[in-house]
């Protein structure tokens, strides 16, 4: 295993302390490298790695592909942030620690203005690895590295040719990547780096700490970096870093900010449950508005009717008496009125006087009894 032996290895100086170094490991290494990293994902997938050696896709990025399989080895980081406590990885394993004495004999961690001799004097050997693997169509958003980590720090690319995007406020659409970022720039954009397989691009300088850097939607079926990086523990060096880093991060974040909040968004889909809230609470607002709408009928019809019966009631007070009809005003007969007890007496004069017929009868009978004879029959 080693680092390829090429004269013709090319440099590339576009932005202060960016550089990129092309065919540094042979091909025996680069597989030998792949071999071993598929072999520490089988194990991370068992749990058989010590604490959060292996990381998976975290669910809330895999829907828009921006999260990878990452194994981490010396420090542990996740969202760019740095864990010294309660969170454990494994050392560098022998492999990685074999390329990093290379890429250190090679001077990858040296100063830009020391020839060869003194760049493996004042060379500073790398104790942290994060390897990222990336699918087809993962990628990397825009970023400046934890100021935590020395400057520079490198990253080996294996399996497949991709780029890697630097700009100062690279604005990229909030949680996604543009569909046309292969073919045209990005806005904030100001260089696109080429990172070949077996290739080690390098960041220090502005490079590290003012430009972010991004990866691209990985275009091959497989592609895997490996970042090597040494923490720095040095407190003056930590503080400028930090404030200088800190310092781009809030222009950056103020920039994006104002071109997210210019774009009109498009209202996101409703979910399941978001879609039964809304009809719960259309429900519940119908009810009482039809519930508002009975009482004001009723409050309505009430005063209608107290209107009404006020109105009927003004109305009587006002009107004059009815005069009385011709059959009112005729006079009664004497002898026609009776008082209740005249009225009975009447009635039983009437029942105790025989009627006509019988006193005419009687009269009969009374004329033949004296006008009768002795002797008739």
């Amino acid at each position: 295993m080693g680092a390829k032996q090429t004269k013709n290895r090319k440099i590339e100086r576009t932005i202060k302390g960016l550089k990129l170094y092309e065919d540094v490991i042979d091909t025996e290494t680069h597989d030998e490298l792949v071999k071993f990293i598929d072999e520490q994902l089988v194990r991370g997938r068992k749990n058989e790695l010590i604490g959060s050696t292996y990381t998976p896709i975290p669910p809330k990025w895999d829907s828009r592909k921006q999260g990878r399989e990452m194994l981490q080895y010396g420090t542990y980081t996740h969202s760019n942030r740095v864990y010294d406590h309660e969170i454990f990885v494994e050392d560098m394993p022998d492999i990685l620690n074999v390329l990093v004495d290379e890429l250190v004999s090679f001077g990858v961690f040296a100063c830009d203005e020391c020839d060869r001799d003194e760049k493996k004097k004042n060379s500073f050997r790398p104790e942290s690895c994060t390897v990222n693997i990336y699918e087809k169509g993962q990628w990397l958003p825009p970023h400046v590295d934890n100021p935590n980590f020395s400057r520079p720090f490198c990253t080996v690319s294996l399996c497949a040719d991709e780029y890697t995007m630097f700009g100062r406020g690279i604005v990229w659409p909030e949680g996604s990547v543009p569909d046309d970022v292969h073919d045209k720039a990005s806005e904030g954009e100001e260089y696109r780096v080429l990172c070949k397989k077996n290739s080690v691009i390098v960041l220090g300088g502005d490079a590290g700490d003012v430009y972010e850097h991004a990866v691209l939607p990985v275009r091959a079926e497989r592609r895997i970096s490996l970042t090597f990086r040494k923490r720095d523990f040095n407190k003056e060096n930590l503080k400028k870093r930090t404030e200088l880093t800190e310092s781009v991060r809030r222009e950056y974040r103020a920039k994006r900010k104002e071109v997210y909040e210019s774009i009109p968004k498009e209202p996101e889909p409703e979910t399941e449950r978001e879609r039964i809230a809304r009809e719960r609470l259309e429900r519940k607002k119908e009810k009482e508005r039809r519930k508002i709408e009975t009482l004001e009928k009723k409050k309505t019809e009430a005063e209608t009717l107290a209107k009404r019966a006020e109105e009927k009631a003004l109305a009587n007070e006002k009107k004059e008496p009815k005069a009385k009809t011709h059959k009112e005003c005729l006079p009664v007969p004497e002898g026609l009125l009776l008082t209740k007890s005249e009225h009975g007496k009447a009635l039983r004069t009437s029942t105790d006087t025989p009627n006509d017929f019988e006193t005419l009868s009687s009269s009969m009978n009374g004329s033949e009894k004296v006008n009768k004879m002795p002797g008739d029959v």
